[in-house]
């Protein structure tokens, strides 16, 4: 169920709805499938959850491209974890399907079990360390707009300002290209706070 739940925790990320109904109603098809092949067959029991790792993986990675605009850079590295892990397991569903390996059996370890077992404890240290510095940055990039940004109306304050401004004024100089800038201001707005309240001046 780990990978349901990783892919649900980067929608949570990415600050978007997490489908619960979808959640619920995905495990509770992955439970019963996993439950009804126990019966039977080890290799649909495996073959089941491969394939929901795979798929819930891939999706994870698609969430973790969708928020790239965030300039996250830990991502990069979350996002290749999680691609190897979807690529190992599909190397193991290839392995089940091509039959070698047998209810019954123990897979040998040189066979691509031996592989997921390996990879699976480099992918879950590596994701646990890899998360914790996601969030990390995240908590400091948050900090940092806070300190430059009004937390009001989201405008650059007086140093963001003049450092964009700088940054814009000698672009446009090195590239011989003009530029123009706009300076307006609401007349006496400090009435309307006096008069009806900061809260109608925010608004």
């Amino acid at each position: 169920l780990s990978p349901v739940l990783v892919w649900a925790g980067f929608r949570q990320l990415n600050n978007r709805q997490r489908p619960l109904l979808l959640l619920v109603t995905g495990t509770s098809v992955l439970l019963a499938t996993v439950i009804a092949a126990d019966r039977g067959s080890l290799s649909d029991t495996t073959l089941m959850a491969f394939a929901a790792s795979v798929l819930f993986l891939g999706a994870s990675v698609a969430e973790l491209w969708r928020g790239r605009r965030k300039s996250l850079n830990t991502r990069w590295s979350l996002m290749g974890f999680l691609s190897v892990n979807a690529a190992v397991y599909a190397g193991g569903i290839a392995e089940l399907v091509s039959g070698k390996i047998g209810d019954g059996r123990a897979p040998p370890p040189e066979s691509w079990f031996g592989i997921i077992y390996f990879e699976g404890l480099v992918y879950l240290i590596g994701t646990a360390v890899f998360m914790v510095l996601l969030c990390k940055e995240r908590s400091e990039r948050h900090q940092v707009l806070a300190a430059r940004r009004d937390s009001l109306t989201g405008i650059a304050n007086r140093g963001d300002f003049l450092e964009s401004a700088g940054r814009l004024l000698q672009r446009a100089r090195s590239d011989a290209t003009s530029f123009s800038l706009i300076i307006f201001d609401l007349d006496q707005f400090k009435s309307v706070n006096d008069t009806f309240g900061h809260d109608v001046g925010d608004a």
